[in-house]
């Protein structure tokens, strides 16, 4: 569903002074960066049709963090430190938003790492794995509780995720994604349905603004 490569992998480079000079546009030419803010969370806002998501992504004007607002919502010492530090999930400030970023860093660190995994499809023993590798250890218990907030605060895109997996099972192993492109899915990587479908949608949406501004110029 998306563009990927390996040996070297261009795509994750270090976007150092060093390494973007070896890319040049031929004479007469000329290179256009462009990418979006937050594209896969707004697309997966907008089909998904989440409360929460929606409350988060549907207006640029509205700044908030995803990873804070998250954490704020597991009970217990984790949630009650980000909301010490002032920060309300539903009335965010720039400022709030930067003090808890700097001060509960690795707090931030871990919900964003699970909310990754979650949208992954990962379950709580492969998360804790996840973070293991990371040198991060988290008893499963706490990981479980992660877990389950994770898809209790945003019920409506596991309903989404849920309606997918059925588009794919009668299609007999496709879905359309967001742009009605079809996106075939072997089983075996059927509990990454949700997160196929919304990578692949903001690829197409990058690619067809790519089609647009390069007619346009």
């Amino acid at each position: 569903g998306r563009l990927s490569s390996n040996n070297p992998n261009i795509m994750q480079g270090p976007k150092t002074r060093a390494v973007m000079s070896l890319f040049r546009a031929r004479p007469g030419y000329s290179l256009v960066d462009l990418d979006f803010t937050s594209v896969e969370p707004v697309v997966a806002a907008e089909f998904s049709r989440d409360r929460n998501m929606r409350f988060l992504f549907s207006d640029p004007s509205r700044q908030n963090d995803v990873y804070l607002f998250l954490g704020s919502h597991v009970p217990g010492i984790i949630g009650e430190q980000i909301k010490a530090t002032g920060y309300d999930p539903f009335f965010p400030t720039n400022t709030s938003i930067a003090r808890a970023k700097k001060e509960v860093k690795r707090i931030r660190s871990i919900c964003k790492s699970i909310s990754l995994a979650c949208q992954y499809g990962a379950w709580p023993p492969k998360i804790q794995s996840t973070l293991g590798q990371a040198g991060i250890y988290m008893p499963i218990e706490e990981v479980e509780v992660f877990h389950k907030t994770y898809w209790g605060i945003f019920s409506g895109l596991d309903d989404f995720q849920n309606k997918l997996k059925r588009e794919r099972q009668s299609n007999g192993g496709y879905i359309l994604n967001g742009l009605g492109r079809p996106l075939c899915i072997p089983g075996i990587f059927s509990k990454d349905t949700l997160n196929r479908f919304i990578q692949s949608t903001a690829l197409d949406i990058l690619l067809k603004y790519s089609r647009i501004l390069t007619t346009e110029l």
